[in-house]
């Protein structure tokens, strides 16, 4: 049997057109009016006539009528209007919420099974063929129009009661899973839908590995809790949402910054877990050669100017700017974090949560720490150029500046900061140094023969502008031709370093590769002979 409409299927030509006539032909949006929408909606990417009751230009009413006389079809007030909600469940809840559907009733009529669905955009012809399809070839479709907001509100009331119902259940099983998870030290939580089931997997010491599997149908409830505990929209399963919450887990509190994703099977969800009591690592056990401590002890103890840690997502870069300020005095200096979120505890420092301080951006954080009187300011990273010339005019106010910026290696950094505005040579007098890291995971039986409670250590190049170096680097007319000026000053490379952690037996060659890749390997023709 094939599925067909019974209702009119009618479908306007430029309904938004016909939608912006027919409401400042009833008079209830005048020409400015139909500008603010305009503009809004494309911010938004909402229909006209739902961006207009967004704005409160128009009531529900008012937005009913119009779309029954645009598209022809009866339309339904759900707040006032009596249906059986038991059957909206022959939609799947995140299929439902995604394309704005709710069957309000299944009827039998000459041995025909009638759906009656509310959707909120009658003109989109996709998700009518997808609930087509749905529902399967045994059911006729009726199609009326009801708010969007009105069928949302009642999946998202449907499904907090189901949380309250199995509350208890939920957040037991939801909170072993993460306990379980931070005691394995996971730094990234991933639950990934597939077809029928979804897979949880945990990111520990740089590498992902599958942890668990979930059921969907679990899923949905574990996913639910943790977006109610994230301050997220739980019926909001198209777009992306970012949110944080706090859990007690093995005696301290630890910040989890949750990330919603939509996929093919469903909505993805990351959580990125953030020790903040977690105690401070000291340089000395990071794992840095004698020679990069030795350029970090003359950094820390240098009054003014700005030092840049380089690196990808997850090399440390922040643990290391962590451990700087620890060889900081804050008892002679006023340090001062701006950070997105905070991720340790520093003792005597203040530290500044952007979000919590309503901080747009670090730029507006540099512009109001530096009215704190600060000695040291740490930025979690200089992502634009409003905040790279920031911190630039930090460093010629007197300040030292640590800071985190994402480039490949040291020279790298500089390409980086011409992108964000500033050319190398001028910024050159006020940097202090530069260096870039990775983290490798060490040896299986050197960490058995060693007391490090550690599993990674970090190999990093640092490049210190003493007024030799300095005055080198700037007799050459481009910085792409620093690199080699940096060498015939005592400059060291990532992968000599490498050279020497697998001698030692800290790490294996084979590590070294999947951190660092090949091409660096060939770029350093001298390692590994």
């Amino acid at each position: 049997m094939t599925v067909e409409l019974k209702q009119n299927s009618f479908i306007p030509q430029n309904a938004e057109e016909q939608m912006r006539d027919l409401l400042v032909s009833w008079g209830v949006l005048d020409s400015s009016q139909v500008r603010v929408v305009l503009k809004e909606q494309m911010r938004t990417g909402l229909l006209f006539a739902d961006t207009a009751f967004a704005l409160h230009l128009i009531d529900g009413q008012t937005l009913l009528s119009a779309l029954g006389c645009i598209y022809d079809m009866d339309v339904v007030d759900l707040e006032n209007a009596l249906f059986d909600a038991s059957c909206a469940s022959y939609l799947p809840r995140a299929f439902a919420c995604t394309n704005v559907a709710l069957v309000m009733d299944l009827r039998t009529e000459h041995s025909r099974r009638i759906a009656k669905i509310a959707i909120s955009d009658p003109g989109d012809i996709n998700v009518r063929d997808r609930i087509f399809h749905a529902l399967g070839p045994d059911f006729q479709v009726e199609l009326v129009i009801a708010l969007r907001h009105q069928i949302l509100s009642f999946y998202s009331s449907q499904e907090e009661t189901a949380l309250k119902e199995n509350e208890t259940e939920i957040r037991q099983q939801t909170y072993e899973l993460l306990q379980e998870a931070i005691t394995c030290r996971a730094s990234d939580i991933h639950f990934e839908p597939e077809d029928s089931l979804v897979r949880l997997r945990l990111r520990i010491d740089g590498e992902l590995s599958t942890f668990k599997t979930l059921h969907n149908a679990e899923w949905q409830y574990i996913c639910g809790y943790l977006k109610v505990l994230a301050n997220l929209n739980i019926t909001e399963h198209r777009k992306p949402q970012s949110g944080h919450a706090r859990i007690r887990a093995n005696g301290r509190w630890v910040d989890l910054r949750l990330s919603t994703h939509p996929s093919l099977f469903g909505e993805a969800l990351v959580i990125r877990v953030l020790d903040a009591e977690a105690g401070l690592i000291p340089l000395t056990e990071l794992g840095f050669s004698s020679d990069v401590l030795h350029a970090l002890d003359k950094i820390v103890s240098t009054p003014h100017g700005i030092f840049l840690v380089a690196g990808p997502t997850g090399s440390g870069k922040t643990t290391t700017l962590y451990a700087l300020l620890h060889a900081l005095n804050p008892h002679e200096r006023n340090i001062m974090t701006l950070e997105d979120p905070v991720e340790y505890q520093v003792s005597g420092a203040r530290q500044l949560d952007l979000r919590e301080e309503g901080l747009l951006s670090f730029a507006d954080g540099i512009r109001s720490v530096l009215r704190q009187d600060p000695d040291v300011i740490l930025v979690g990273e200089i992502r634009d150029e409003q905040t790279a010339f920031m911190a630039l005019r930090a460093a010629l106010t007197g300040r030292l500046v640590l800071a985190t910026v994402h480039a490949h290696d040291v020279f790298s950094t500089f390409d980086r900061l011409q992108d964000l505005g500033l050319p190398p040579r001028e910024i050159l007098p006020h940097l202090v140094g530069v260096m870039s890291q990775r983290l490798v995971r060490k040896n299986p039986l050197y960490r058995k023969t060693n007391t490090s409670a550690f599993n990674r250590c970090a190999i990093a190049e640092i490049l210190y502008f003493d007024q030799e170096t300095r005055a080198a680097l700037l007799t050459e007319e481009d910085h792409r031709a620093w690199r080699a000026a940096a060498h015939q000053h005592g400059f060291i490379p990532f992968m000599k370093y490498a050279q020497e952690a697998v001698a030692e037996g800290v790490t294996t060659h084979a590590e070294i590769l999947r951190v660092f890749g090949s091409n660096e390997e060939k770029r350093h023709a001298a390692v590994f002979l």
